[in-house]
C-alpha cells in the first residue's frame, strides 16, 4: 500500500522512486496495463480508463496508473503488474546445470545478458566452461516502455539515470541471489561478461541516447568495454555501500561490443556462440524481438540488419498479452468439432509456461509463440481470410481461450510484426542464400516452426532447416568467460560486419505490404 502527496501521475511516482508497475506503452494510456486500485476514495475515471478498465474494474477503485494523478492523503496498491514486485529472480530451466559441489578455492565467472524484456545470468566454471546455474529476471525498465524505442525516448527526456539505476539494481539483485543459491564466496567470483543490444548496454553505462533516437542512429560507443565492479555499480553506490557482499567482491567486467544502433553486443555474442566466424557454411541467425536483428555469411563477411518488428512477440501491444514466463499461453492448438446442431464448433487446447493444466489455474495472458499458433490455426480453419480478417462470427467478440480474448485488432499487431521479419529476411537472402538457420533468442525457443510458417513469417521451405539454438547471447558469453582467443574473435566478428540499413532498401516497403498477408 502507498500513501504520497503529489501533482505528478502515479506511473512517474513509481518510476521516480524507482519502484516497479508494467507499462509496456510507456505511459500512453494505449495498452492498459499499468492497474493500480485506490484503497481510498478513487478519481473520476477518464475516457481512456473507461475505454480500457471493465465497468467492474471502475466501479472497484481500479485506475490506470499513467492516467490517475496522485492526490492528497491517496492510498492505492498495484494489481496490474504481472510479474510482482517483491521477488524478482525466479529460476528457468538450464541447458546444462553443474551437479558436483563446488570448491571454495574454484574460480568462477558470470554470463549475464540483458534483453528488452528479460534477463538472464549463468554461473561458470572457469576451469571448465560448464554452467552451475542460471537465475533470470525481468527488466524492470519495462516500466518505462516494451521496446527500446520507448526507453530512448525517456532516457532522453531526462530518464536516463532512472533507467540506468534500475537495470543496476536488477543486476545487483541477481548477483546476490546467486550468490545465496549456489553458496559461493565472493572472492571466487572473478569475471563477469555482458552483453545486450546496444541501446541496453547505453543504459547500463549511462552512455547518452542523444545519436539514437533519429537517423542517422549514431551509437555513443560501441567498443568493448573493460572496468571494475565498483565502476559498474557506481551509481547505485548509495544503495548497496552496507552490504558486505559489494566490498567482498573484485571481478572483472566486460562488456562485448556492439556492430551498429539496432544490432548489438547480444548478437555479436550470438555469432560467437554459434562460431559463425569460422564458418566456411553459409549460415543466418535471427533473434526474433522487439528489433528482428538478423545475420547472414560465414568467415569472411557477415551482412547484418535490424527491422522494427514491435513488441508483439514478446506480448506487447496484445489486449492479454504477456512475455514468455510462468502462466503465459505458449501453444495453441485447434480442435474443431460438430454440434449436435450441426454446427462446427472449435476447441481451443492450449500449453502454459511453467503450469500444468491438470491445476486448473487459468492462463494470465498468451506470449509470442501462442499468438503464432493461434494465428496458424485460424488460418488452416479458414476463420481467417489471406489478409487476416476474422470471420463474422469472431470479428467484433474475438477469439476466446478460457479467460482470454485475442482480437481483430491483435491479428493486426501479428500481421505487421510478421511482415517487418519476413521482409527482412528476404531482403538478406537476396545478396545470399544460407544454407543453416540459427533461430535465437527464447521466443525461438518456444515458437513452433510449422506455425511461423504457415502464416509466412519464415520463406516456404526454409523451415526444413531452422535450428533453434535457444539464447545464443548467453550461451555466448559463457564461452567467451573460458576461451583464451574470445576477445579477439567477438573483435573480429564486429571488424566482419556490414550493416544493412533496411529503410534505404527500395524493395523493403513493398515486400512489407506483401507480407503483411498470409501463407506466402
Amino acid at each position: 500500500m502507498e500513501k504520497k502527496n503529489s501533482n505528478q501521475t502515479i506511473l512517474e511516482w513509481y518510476q521516480q522512486n524507482n519502484r516497479f508497475i508494467d507499462a509496456p506503452c510507456a505511459g500512453t494510456g494505449e495498452c492498459g496495463r499499468c492497474k493500480i486500485r485506490f484503497l481510498s476514495e478513487a478519481p473520476i475515471p477518464e475516457e481512456k480508463e473507461k475505454r480500457l478498465l471493465t465497468e467492474s474494474e471502475v466501479k472497484a477503485g481500479v485506475r490506470l496508473a499513467c492516467v490517475a494523478k496522485m492526490q492528497k492523503d491517496a492510498q492505492f496498491e498495484a494489481v496490474g503488474d504481472l510479474f510482482g514486485t517483491e521477488k524478482i529472480v525466479v529460476p528457468m530451466e538450464e541447458t546444462y546445470q553443474e551437479k558436483e559441489e563446488i570448491d571454495e578455492n574454484e574460480l568462477l565467472g558470470i554470463a549475464l545478458d540483458i534483453g528488452t524484456t528479460t534477463l538472464a545470468m549463468s554461473m561458470v566454471r572457469l576451469s571448465s566452461g560448464k554452467c552451475i546455474k542460471t537465475v533470470t529476471s525481468v527488466n524492470h525498465q519495462r516500466s518505462y516502455g516494451a521496446d527500446v524505442i520507448s526507453r530512448i525516448q525517456a532516457a532522453n527526456n531526462g530518464k536516463g539515470l532512472e533507467l540506468q539505476i534500475c537495470i543496476l539494481k536488477d543486476i545487483w539483485n541477481m548477483l546476490l541471489e546467486m550468490l545465496q543459491v549456489t553458496g559461493i564466496k565472493e572472492k571466487q567470483m572473478k569475471k563477469i561478461a555482458i552483453a545486450g543490444n546496444t541501446t541496453m548496454c547505453h543504459l547500463l553505462l549511462g552512455y547518452s541516447c542523444e545519436g539514437m533516437g533519429n537517423a542517422p542512429f549514431r551509437p555513443t560507443n560501441l567498443s568493448l568495454i573493460k572496468i571494475t565492479i565498483a565502476e559498474l555499480f557506481e551509481k547505485i553506490a548509495f544503495l548497496i555501500k552496507t552490504n558486505e557482499v559489494y566490498h567482498k567482491l573484485n571481478a572483472e567486467v566486460v562488456i562485448l561490443p556492439g556492430i551498429s544502433a539496432f544490432v548489438g553486443a547480444d548478437i555479436v555474442a550470438g555469432m560467437y556462440a554459434c562460431d559463425m566466424d569460422v564458418s566456411e557454411k553459409m549460415q543466418m541467425l535471427l533473434d526474433i524481438g522487439t528489433n528482428g536483428e538478423m545475420v547472414i555469411g560465414n568467415k569472411d563477411r557477415f551482412l547484418v540488419t535490424a527491422t522494427a518488428a514491435g513488441p508483439v512477440f514478446e506480448g506487447g501491444n496484445i489486449s492479454c498479452g504477456m512475455p514468455a514466463v510462468k502462466g503465459a499461453v505458449s501453444h495453441v492448438q485447434c480442435l474443431p468439432e460438430i454440434s449436435k446442431g450441426g454446427e462446427k464448433e472449435y476447441i481451443w487446447n492450449y500449453e502454459m509456461i511453467g503450469i500444468n493444466q491438470q491445476n486448473e489455474e487459468m492462463p494470465k495472458g498468451i506470449c509470442g509463440s501462442g499468438l503464432i499458433d493461434l494465428a496458424a490455426g485460424l488460418w488452416k480453419e479458414s476463420l481467417i481470410d489471406e489478409n487476416g480478417t476474422l470471420i463474422e462470427k469472431f470479428f467484433k467478440t474475438g477469439v476466446s481461450i478460457k479467460n482470454l480474448k485475442i482480437t481483430q485488432a491483435d491479428i493486426r499487431e501479428l500481421q505487421m510484426g510478421k511482415a517487418a521479419i519476413r521482409a527482412g529476411i528476404e531482403i538478406l537472402c537476396q545478396k545470399a542464400v544460407p544454407e543453416c538457420i540459427f533461430l535465437a533468442g527464447g521466443f525461438g525457443t518456444e515458437l513452433n516452426i510449422d506455425s511461423a510458417s504457415v502464416i509466412g513469417l519464415f520463406p516456404k521451405g526454409m523451415d526444413n532447416y531452422v535450428v533453434s539454438k535457444g539464447n545464443t547471447s548467453l550461451l555466448g558469453l559463457q564461452k567467451f568467460l573460458t576461451d583464451k582467443n574470445g576477445e579477439m574473435r567477438v573483435k573480429n566478428i564486429v571488424k566482419l560486419s556490414e550493416e544493412i540499413v533496411l529503410a534505404e532498401d527500395g524493395n523493403f516497403e513493398e515486400k512489407y505490404i506483401l507480407f503483411m498477408q498470409f501463407l506466402l
